[in-house]
C-alpha cells in the first residue's frame, strides 16, 4: 500500500458483543425478558424476528457500548 504508514494516534475499542448476548439469552428474565425464544413487538421480548433483537434488547447493547467509550471523546 502507498502511502500507508504506522500511528499511534488510533485507538481501539472493543466490546463484546457476544458475551452481552450469551448473559442475557442464559437468563432473559433477570433482564425483563419472557424468555430466549419468542419473538414478536413486545417490550418483553427480546426477538423482534428470528434474527434481530427488539428495540428492548437494543437498549442492553447501547449500554453496553457507552460503558466501553465512557470517558472518551465520544
Amino acid at each position: 500500500m502507498i502511502g500507508f504508514r504506522c500511528t499511534q494516534k488510533v485507538k481501539t475499542f472493543i466490546w463484546d458483543a457476544n458475551a452481552a448476548f450469551t448473559t442475557i439469552l442464559n437468563n432473559p428474565t433477570a433482564f425483563g425478558f419472557k424468555d430466549a425464544t419468542s419473538f414478536g413487538d413486545a417490550s418483553n421480548l427480546f426477538w423482534i424476528n428470528n434474527l434481530h433483537t427488539t428495540s428492548a434488547a437494543n437498549v442492553f447493547w447501547a449500554q453496553g457500548v457507552a460503558q466501553t467509550l465512557a470517558g472518551t471523546v465520544f
